[in-house]
Order: C-alpha cells, then structure tokens, then sequence
C-alpha cells in the first residue's frame, strides 16, 4: 500500500541524489456549477508545486546575474568566472560545454546556478534541458523534482524518453517516479500520452492511478478512450476510482461528450452518473445532449443527479422546456428544483415558446422569489437569482428588483449585477 503523499515528500526530501538513471537521452464565472470534488488540483500537484515552486517566466536576452551569490561573486573561483563568462558571452555551443563544466566542479552554489538557468526561458531549451539532467544526476531531492518537472514543460520528444525512462526505474523513489507520470501530462503531446497510459499500470495503487487519470483527461478522448473503458469496465476497480475517472474527462477533447452521456443515463454508481452530467457541464463548447438530458431526467431517480443534469442543459444548443417542465415541477427537492429552474430560465432567454415564457413569469418567478430572500442555503439562493437573471424577462427583471433590497449583501449585489446586466 501506497504511503501517502506527504509522506512520500517527506522521504523525498530525505534523500541524497538520484543513482544511476541509465542512458538518458472561461471558466465560466459565477454561475458555473461547482463539482462533486471541489479541487481542481491533484494531490500530488499541490505537494510537488509545494516544494519546486512555479518556473520563471521569459526575460529578455541571457543574463549571467543570477548565476552569482549575493556578494557579486566575491568568492567565486577563477575557473567558475571563467566558465560564467562563457555562459554569458560565449555561442550556444561553447555555453553548453561551460554549463556541462560548471556541473561536474559540483557544490551547492554550482546547483544553485543550474537551477536558475534551468528555470529561466531566456536560455536555449538545450542548455535548459542540460541543466535539468545535470541536476537530476547530482541534485538534492527538492533540485531532482523541480528538473522533472522542467523537463516536462520544456518538452520535446528527447525529454519525453528523459521522463519515460524515469518511471521505469524502479530503484528511484516512487514520488520522484510519479512527478515524471504527471510530467508526461505537461508535455502533452501523442507520444507523452502513450507513454503515459502506459506507465498506469506501473503504479496499482488507486491513490496514485486516480492522479494518472487526472493528467490522461487532459489528452484527445480517442487517444485514452480505451483506457477509460478498461478503468470503467473492470469490476474491481474502486468506486473513487470510477468517479475520479469521470471528474478526468471534464478536460479531455469534445469527443468525450457522447461518453459521458452514456454513463451519466446507464452507469450502475449514481455517483458516477452524477460527476457524467457534471462532467458534461464542464466542458466549454455547447453540446447537442438536451434530449438526452432531459429524458435522463424524467427517469433518473437521485435527486443530486437530476441536478447535474440540469446543470448540464445549460451547455446545450438544443434545450426541450416543453418536456421538461412537468418534469421539474414535480421536482421535492430544492436543490434539484432551483437546478431545473436554471434551465428553464435558460431556456426562455433563449426564446422558449410562449407557454413556457408564461409558466415562468407567472408560476415560477413568484417561487424564486421567495427561496432568494428565504433562509435556504446561501448556495440555494444564489442560484434562486441566477436562474431569474438567466431568463431576463419583464417579470424577472421586476423580481431582482424586489430582491435587490433584501438585507443580505450578495443576495441584493447578485440581484443589482443583473439589473445592470440587461440594460
């Protein structure tokens, strides 16, 4: 069983030096629906951007100032000078011979240099890439991932064998073996996705396959789709692991969308409906899933993926009011109810025949009312507003009026953000 993250830092950072590695060669704003998994972010990200920090943005020419200490270099030795000098002055040729010398003379403030080359854009990705192996060869454990993960947002396919290799080797430390897995998500091109989906089965645990799939999400869903298959498809593949699977293919490519819809209306896990719909809501582009959604609705049984299923229609070109506004009324549950109001609201801005308009202003609005000033859930409110302001009606605007004086702050700022939205 797999230590936990934290911990596997902890032994990270104990640890001296690598060994031999062998021959390396919109989100949309406020009204956005909030997922199941609040966390965008990877355990595994947070611990790992923790301790190696973000990689410096570009700056302008090549610059030799960061590679000496403080003092102006009042310590540096003459060959270290001289080998900086031609860092600083010398064609790309002679600087990677500099740099490969600066290495092997070792010591921390040598490291230190490489690190700040390493980071810094205005180096060719060559001595970039130079510094990074050099720091993998002889760097500490915090200098060993913070190369890991330059070489991934350097790329190439040199640095995608660097990365593959990594995780093959069994006798590194699994945290360092798992940065290069996620790394491979950074590079992100066709080959680091193969050498991705194959490095899955490398690491059993379901802790660690869960953060794997997190990085697969983001390739093309042909690429991945028949992982995703084989993780779905297995009987002993942990419950998390499934939903976790799912919550992935929110970043993945359009293609996904006929999939997750197949799994938010037929999975046997209503948790795993439940982040399909989600899911699908996430995705930027507008689907043409609201038949689909809507018929899932009428028949699905969890109130919360009924909700999600509303949510989802919000991102669809085609959105059936007429069947699914029975279904919504008899929604009990607010959560689910507000949700199928938001798409009926959606809906009517979007020029839902006049009966559906009516129902809204005369039946509908009416209610929002009542739940945006009521003691419902500062979420359920909200929600309450947007769906009046999705609508924008004459009846709508007059309710956002109404609820602009209501004592709460963000209820009355929510409800005066779309008065001024439709003038």
């Amino acid at each position: 069983m797999i230590v936990s993250v934290l911990a596997l830092m902890a032994v990270a950072l104990t640890w001296i030096g690598l060994g031999s590695l062998g021959k390396l060669t919109n989100p949309r704003i406020e009204e956005t629906a909030t997922p199941p998994n609040a966390s965008r972010m990877t355990i595994a990200e947070k611990a790992a951007m923790s301790v190696i920090g973000g990689l410096r943005t570009p700056e302008k020419g090549r610059s030799a100032k960061p590679l000496y200490p403080p003092n102006g270099g009042a310590n540096v030795s003459p060959r270290e000078k001289a080998l900086l000098a031609i860092l600083e002055k010398g064609n790309d040729a002679e600087a990677f011979k500099a740099l490969r010398a600066l290495a092997a003379l070792g010591g921390a403030t040598n490291r230190q240099r490489l690190t700040a080359i390493m980071k810094d854009n205005s180096w060719s990705d060559e001595l970039r890439t130079e510094a990074a192996r050099a720091l993998l060869e002889a760097g500490n454990a915090a200098e060993a991932l913070l190369a890991v993960r330059a070489l991934a947002v350097i790329g190439g396919d040199a640095n995608t064998d660097t990365l593959n290799t990594m995780i093959k080797n069994a006798d590194l430390p699994q945290a360092l073996r798992l940065e290069a897995a996620l790394g491979l998500g950074i590079v992100g091109t066709p080959q680091a996705g193969d050498a991705l989906i194959g490095a899955f089965g490398m690491f059993p645990e379901p802790e660690v396959q869960e953060q794997l799939l997190g990085a697969l999400g983001h390739f093309p869903f042909q690429q991945i789709k028949s992982k995703w298959e084989e993780v779905l498809n297995d009987p002993k593949t942990p419950p998390e692991l499934r939903v976790a699977a799912v919550d992935a293919l929110s970043n993945s490519s359009g293609d996904a969308l006929p999939y997750l819809s197949n799994l938010a209306g037929s999975d046997r896990d209503p948790d795993v409906r439940e982040m399909s719909a989600w899911a699908i809501s996430a995705h930027d582009s507008e689907g043409l899933l609201g038949q689909d959604l809507a018929r899932m609705a009428s028949v699905e049984p969890e109130a919360d993926v009924r909700r999600r299923l509303y949510e989802a229609l919000l991102v669809q070109a085609n959105n059936p009011s007429e069947n699914l506004l029975p279904v919504i009324q008899n929604e009990t549950d607010i959560a689910a109810r507000v949700a199928g109001f938001n798409a009926l609201g959606d809906a009517v801005k979007r020029g839902a025949s006049s009966a559906i308009t009516t129902e809204f202003d005369t039946k509908i609005t009416p209610e929002l009312t009542a739940i945006a000033v009521s003691q419902a859930t500062l979420n359920i409110r909200m929600r309450a507003v947007f769906a009046l302001r999705r609508a924008d009606t004459v009846a709508a605007r007059e309710a956002l009026q109404v609820i602009s004086q209501t004592p709460n702050p963000k209820i009355a700022s929510a409800a005066l953000h779309g008065l001024k939205k439709t003038k």
